[in-house]
């Protein structure tokens, strides 16, 4: 019999080495946190958790944030003992910073040491914004169709930066007629859920009646900004060129005789478009990281390049920490290994050895990590290759900011005509079909 327990033994070691392969990228995930909102000319704490470790076995270099980018600088590092739900303890470490520009920022990888291993942290990327004490509330609205004589436009007055909107009124424009779609409701918000998101204030059907030069309403906002100062606000002197009924061209790219005017209509585009920063390169990149995890889910544990290779990509393209992807081999493992565990366990049940508890034991294991790996292959998942995401599953006013990345991984939870919802590690969304990579 002592064949049998060397035999159990030796597949014992090689299943804990094998799940130790398939989920050995705990450090990997280590993230800093940033906090909700990060302010110009205030002490903002970014935190990291690291579970299961005491702070006497986390250590971080003192030149390890010299190469955090210009306009950052580091108020303070601290160390401390913290508990997560569920009860796990770990070092958390919280490290203060202090901006003097408002930009975003994706800072590198810190290099950590936890029990005498040297791992990275990453974070996460973020915008700085102006302090909303010192940020001037504004007006500005955005077209969605229309551009012709009798031909109505739709025209959505937006807010930005205002804590409390009290009241909202606009005038007559001649030779045009104005409707109200969505009338303009008075709202305030929290001085703890500063956006720098705009607002929607109202929406109007605007339609000229003539061609040529056509003065916009003019808007007046009663408002509160976030410093808690009252003040009117004046959208005005807005002017777009209305092409006849009959002329057939493109009215965003009307070339207008007046180049203020022509100035002053696509100014009034630049706060909501779309940006549409798709470069062949990135799109390249989302296809060649998409390959590389279709590949990844085929190759032989412990021998495959793909993986090394799609995080090389995802790391020019600045994601970080991406899940890695199941593999049909290993779920062949688990299953093969599982039923021969369950008669090998059957045959010492039958010789009354007590190895057949252990044996039975390794047998649950088995089953359970490749029912895991079975799940987490069905699901659908794809990568992003695109910068425009919905609130619904229509070409509307666009998510800002963008929760998801161009080239990360996502799940696709539902789908309605073109459009896909889709799911990341930092928000969800619709988008269009052909916006994504499907991997599976």
């Amino acid at each position: 019999m002592f064949w049998i327990i060397k035999f159990v033994r030796f597949f014992g070691i090689l299943f804990f080495c094998t799940v130790s392969f398939a989920f050995c990228d705990t450090f990997d995930e280590l993230v800093f946190r940033s906090p909700k909102n990060v302010f110009l000319g205030e002490e903002n704490e970014f935190s990291l958790f690291v579970s299961d470790f005491s702070p006497e076995r986390v250590s971080l270099d003192n030149a390890a944030f010299d190469s955090l980018p210009s306009g950052a600088h580091v108020v303070s590092v601290h160390f401390g003992e913290d508990v997560k739900e569920k009860s796990i303890r770990g070092t958390k470490i919280a490290v203060t910073i202090l901006f003097d520009s408002a930009d975003d920022f994706a800072f590198p990888a810190i290099p950590l040491s936890v029990d005498g291993r040297r791992v990275f942290a990453h974070f996460e990327p973020f915008s700085v914004f102006e302090n909303p004490k010192e940020a001037k509330p504004i007006l500005f609205f955005d077209f969605l169709e229309g551009g012709k004589a009798f031909e109505r436009v739709r025209l959505r007055v937006f807010s930005r930066f205002a804590l409390s909107v009290v009241s909202l009124s606009y005038d007559l424009p001649e030779d045009a007629i104005v409707s109200e779609v969505l009338p303009f409701k008075p709202f305030d918000v929290s001085k703890s859920d500063f956006s720098a998101s705009p607002t929607l204030l109202c929406e109007l059907d605007w339609m000229p009646l003539s061609k040529g030069n056509h003065a916009l309403p003019n808007f007046f906002a009663d408002v509160i900004s976030f410093s808690g100062k009252k003040e009117r606000i004046v959208l005005s002197g807005k002017t777009i060129f209305v092409e006849s009924a009959n002329e057939v061209s493109d009215f965003q790219s009307q070339k207008n005789e007046n180049a203020e005017i022509e100035r002053v209509f696509f100014d009034a585009f630049d706060e909501t478009k779309i940006e549409t920063a798709k470069t062949e390169d990135f799109l390249e990149k989302a296809r060649a990281i998409c390959e590389a995890r279709k590949k990844e889910r085929e190759e032989i544990p412990f021998f495959g390049k793909s993986r090394a290779k799609r995080r090389a990509i995802e790391e020019e393209c600045g994601i970080f920490h991406q899940k890695n992807e199941p593999n049909t081999i290993l779920f062949a493992f688990f299953l093969i290994f599982g039923a021969l565990f369950l008669l090998l366990f059957v045959f010492l049940l039958f010789l009354k050895n007590r190895a057949a508890f252990f044996v039975l034991f390794l047998t649950f294991l088995f089953f359970f990590f490749g029912a895991k790996e079975f799940f987490l292959l069905k699901k659908s998942v794809a990568i992003f290759a695109s910068d425009a995401l919905f609130f619904v599953p229509e070409e509307t006013q666009p998510l800002r900011p963008i929760p998801i990345k161009c080239a990360e991984r996502v799940y696709v939870e539902n789908k309605i005509g073109d459009y896909l919802f889709i799911s990341g590690k930092n928000g969800a969304g619709w988008t269009k079909k052909e916006s994504v990579f499907f991997i599976k």
